[in-house]
């Protein structure tokens, strides 16, 4: 590796926690690595119907990288997650792509990884590294980019909230729910405040963000309410008839809310570098099964929208298991 660019990699490396470093590194490695596995084996050409690829499966994974390289200021990765992203994109939606397509950008993206891993490992100790992250600190990198995305959208920014925050969670769920939140912002400053701003009526408040943790009867819920022009309960209904989706499956808000989990679906006319894809609430849902939990969407009374993530105690996991 040239002097340069190991320069600049230290360069990038430097602009974000350790802890924040080494949670990326160890969740971005694993998933990198499944989707070579799923693809080690193909052959030929690649269509979405294929029964040897889950190309949904692909896209959460990468796209989860992407959000997390974001989120660490690494620029080279998130580019390169992103690269894969259009591949898969053109799967996704009928297209026919030769399977050393996909193959070559999931290399060229486990090489860039290779580069940051390698120089982080080289620069940073295991013992300079912190092992234990909390809520809070997981929460921190996460709103200086809320921060710095305002300033770019020329938005207001009006506070950003936890409340509550009693609640022990194991490293599986900080380091679940640090994912999540890679997702989640994104989908709220694009979809709540910076998409429909262009739209006649809508009057964009300062941006307000509130988490509150709850236990109740044998869960631990995690709640994140915006105050942007929540979800409009009728294009979502509009598109999902687009899609094929019955009507007998719309029969209640409840119902039409539940569709914005499934793979593939958006409501955006467009897509950006951050959302678009119909990936972020169906990679949220797979984080939260993951570990036996569940998520759900709804627009708050007050205005907005609020999305809920619920894990089970270790009082109920223990009680299941032996129930």
């Amino acid at each position: 590796m040239q002097q340069s660019q190991t320069l600049a990699i230290i360069s990038d490396l430097l602009n974000t926690s350790k802890q924040t470093l080494n949670s990326f590194f160890s969740e971005a490695n694993v998933r990198i690595e499944k989707v070579k596995q799923r693809i080690a084996d193909l052959h030929g050409t690649i269509e979405s119907m294929d029964p040897g690829i889950d190309i949904h499966e692909i896209f959460r994974e990468i796209h989860t990288v992407k959000g997390g390289a974001r989120i660490a200021k690494l620029g080279k990765l998130s580019h390169a997650a992103h690269e894969v992203e259009e591949v898969a994109h053109q799967i996704r939606e009928g297209g026919t792509v030769h399977k050393d397509a996909l193959i070559q950008s999931v290399d060229v993206l486990g090489e860039v990884f290779s580069l940051y891993y390698n120089v982080f490992n080289h620069v940073f100790t295991a013992s300079e590294i912190e092992t234990a992250p909390s809520l809070l600190s997981i929460l921190v990198p996460h709103q200086q980019r809320i921060l710095s995305d305002l300033h770019r959208a020329k938005l207001k920014y009006g506070g950003f909230a936890v409340e509550d925050d009693s609640i022990d969670w194991s490293e599986a769920e900080i380091r679940s729910l640090n994912e999540m939140f890679c997702h989640i912002f994104s989908n709220i400053l694009d979809h709540s405040f910076i998409i429909p701003r262009d739209k006649s009526g809508f009057i964009c408040p300062p941006v307000k963000i509130t988490i509150s943790c709850v236990r109740k009867r044998g869960w631990k819920e995690i709640r994140i309410a915006d105050n942007g022009r929540g979800i409009d309960l009728d294009s979502v209904k509009k598109r999902a008839l687009q899609r094929g989706i019955p009507l007998s499956m719309l029969t209640n808000d409840e119902a039409v809310l539940s569709i914005l989990f499934s793979d593939g679906f958006s409501t955006a006319n467009e897509v950006t570098a951050t959302s678009g894809r119909g990936v972020g609430l169906s990679a949220i849902r797979k984080l939260a099964e993951d570990l036996g939990g569940h998520a759900s969407i709804a627009n708050h009374s007050a205005g907005g929208a609020v999305l809920m993530i619920s894990f089970p105690t270790h009082e109920s996991q223990h009680a299941l298991k032996y129930a």
